[in-house]
């Protein structure tokens, strides 16, 4: 079954009608995406480097730093490396926090 659709009163049409796409057009969008496609490198750039900062700094913390009883963390394990790699970088130990307040 066909229909007939008329399509002389569409403003679609009529916007069409009105589109002029020229060479100064495609020049910008060609600009828009130079622009867009560095951001996006600029973005994906940043978030390594900080990745591949953070890994580096636990690694040498985890390697090189001593837990709040003096023992090595690289001589510590699961839970206690972890929570003493984390102290190392502000997180405190509870000994430490302990010791403060029952000193005053």
């Amino acid at each position: 079954m066909r229909r007939k659709v008329d399509f002389t009163a569409s403003e679609g049409l009529d916007e069409l009608n009105k589109l002029r796409i020229d060479k100064a057009a495609f020049a910008e969008l060609k600009t828009m995406g130079n622009i867009a496609s560095s951001l996006l490198e600029g973005g994906v750039t940043g978030a390594a480097s900080g990745a591949l900062a953070a890994f580096g700094a636990y690694s040498a913390a985890s390697a090189l730093a001593t837990a709040s009883t003096g023992t090595a963390i690289s001589a510590l394990s699961g839970v206690a490396a972890s929570n003493a790699t984390l102290a190392f970088f502000g997180g405190g130990s509870l000994v430490c926090l302990f010791n403060r307040k029952w000193a005053v």
